[in-house]
């Protein structure tokens, strides 16, 4: 991530990819209150450059959901999945 930051040419697009995926390893290593940290700053870097949506932002709500539900918030993971619909 940190590299990634430092690139003067870093795209905004590339630092939310980039985000999206170290959320999973998070989310994959059970870390759900860090992944959620990751996508939530994913998802606000998105919203920031508000650039045309590849998806990206489905994508980002729909990991988010999942590390809440991770997390046993189930009303928050419903309410994320159906803003990524």
């Amino acid at each position: 991530l940190r590299l990634v930051e430092q690139r003067k040419d870093a795209e905004p697009e590339e630092m939310v990819f980039v985000l999206n995926d170290l959320g999973r390893i998070e989310e994959e290593k059970g870390d759900y209150a860090q992944a959620i940290r990751m996508y939530e700053r994913g998802l606000d870097l998105k919203r920031q450059v508000r650039e045309e949506d590849n998806g990206a932002t489905s994508t980002l709500l729909n990991n988010l959901a999942v590390a809440y539900s991770g997390l046993h918030s189930h009303a928050e993971a419903v309410r994320l999945h159906e803003q990524a619909l």
